[in-house]
């Protein structure tokens, strides 16, 4: 992950809900500071805000995100971390006149270091946690079985994150809905879809095992139930390819349970 800047006590104090009435304890916000965090040892984040930045609508912000290029770089821990990712995202962002947070997560248990991520205020669709660490982070893995060469890996994730629920990405190109309710709906999609393909690729070999070596004849019974077996094997294969376009080729694996929420625009 990436590590504080200092003691513990040197953490901004979290919010009340007179001071944040529309925030709940759990999350804080600041303006105008760094973040006390390092991404690399010795290295403190630097965040650089634009005066001129503004709120985008999420078809603008999807756009800015799927033409930068952080994501194309690879996490390496203690030299290119998730707070590396989320200082660029930030700055990049702010160059280009789009605001942009930095956010730092914890995990109840304190078990985990922080994670660092971004968010950014949208005109149309409000607050969008946005995760854009490329591959590396073993915590957070891709799936293989699902046509990886035709389907890459978008690594510009949307976040889902709600206090006491497991932190959830899904690529930004899959997250039509923001509520967290469609990360737990696409997970259980995702996990259906996992279990039919295995499903389906136990049946076809049985399949080819059983009509190996074997002749059958025009119009026989043998024939008739090998054709029709054919035709489910095609509509199950019809099946699993329409909901893994829908789902995409990946499924990044939960960090933890978010215990808190640090915004730093």
């Amino acid at each position: 992950m990436f590590w504080f800047a200092g003691n513990l006590s040197e953490r901004p104090s979290i919010l009340s809900e007179s001071e944040s009435p529309a925030q709940p304890p759990s999350v804080s916000e600041k303006s105008g500071v760094d973040p006390p965090y390092l991404k690399e040892p010795s290295l403190p984040i630097r965040l650089v805000n634009n005066p001129d930045a503004k709120d985008v609508s999420f078809a603008e912000l999807k756009s800015f995100l799927l033409q930068d290029d952080t994501d194309d770089e690879a996490y390496v821990a203690g030299v290119r971390t998730c707070g590396n990712f989320a200082e660029k995202l930030h700055n990049n962002a702010e160059e280009a006149e789009i605001r942009a947070a930095f956010v730092a997560i914890r995990f109840p248990d304190d078990s985990e270091s922080p994670h660092a991520l971004n968010a950014f205020q949208t005109t149309d669709r409000g607050l969008v946690y946005v995760d854009c660490i490329g591959e590396g982070l073993e915590t957070v893995t891709s799936e293989e079985w699902l046509y990886e060469e035709a389907h890459p890996c978008e690594n510009d994730k949307v976040a889902y994150i709600e206090i006491g629920e497991e932190y959830g990405v899904i690529s930004i190109d899959k997250a039509e809905l923001l509520q967290y309710s469609f990360y737990i709906e696409y997970t259980q999609d995702w996990q259906t879809c996992k279990v039919m393909l295995e499903d389906y690729n136990d049946e076809v070999a049985r399949y080819n095992e059983e009509i190996s070596g074997k002749v059958y004849f025009e119009g026989s019974p043998e024939l008739a139930a090998i054709q029709l077996w054919e035709a489910e094997l095609a509509e199950k294969e019809i099946t699993i390819d329409e909901l893994s376009e829908e789902l995409g080729n990946c499924w990044f694996a939960p960090l933890g349970t978010v215990g808190s929420v640090e915004i730093y625009w």
